[in-house]
Parts: structure tokens; sequence; C-alpha cells
């Protein structure tokens, strides 16, 4: 689930990643906008544990939705 505010510039906002229901990812993405991509960080922890771990993110706009890069 992904709930961001996007201006032209920037977006923040939160992120949950759920696991096939094993587990669960969650916290909250910031970063900028150029073009039709997000690009940004991604703060989160896992499930029941209490370490934060910070990874980068990328979003594609694609009409009116949001994929999400994997690499």
């Amino acid at each position: 689930m992904l709930n961001i505010h996007l201006t032209e510039k920037e977006f923040y906002g939160q992120l949950e990643i759920s696991y096939n229901g094993l587990y669960t990812d969650s916290g909250n993405v910031t970063g900028i906008v150029k073009g039709d991509t997000l690009r940004g960080t991604y703060r989160y922890r896992h499930y029941g544990i209490e370490t934060w771990h910070t990874i980068p993110i990328a979003l594609l706009k694609k009409g009116h939705r949001l994929i999400m890069g994997e690499g």
C-alpha cells in the first residue's frame, strides 16, 4: 500500500509492503520527481523488529499508476 503526497518536484508519504501475509515492511518514502520518474529513499522497519533500514526506491508514473522499480 502506498500513500504519497506528490508535487511537480518532490514526493513524500508512507509505504507498506506485505510478503504473502508472512511479514510486512512499513515506513516512509521521500524523494524527487524528474519527468515520469520518482527517485528517493525508503526508510522502513520489518514487522516486529525495532531496527530501521534505508534503501533507494524508484517509481515510474505510467498514466494514473505508479510502478515500483526492481533491481
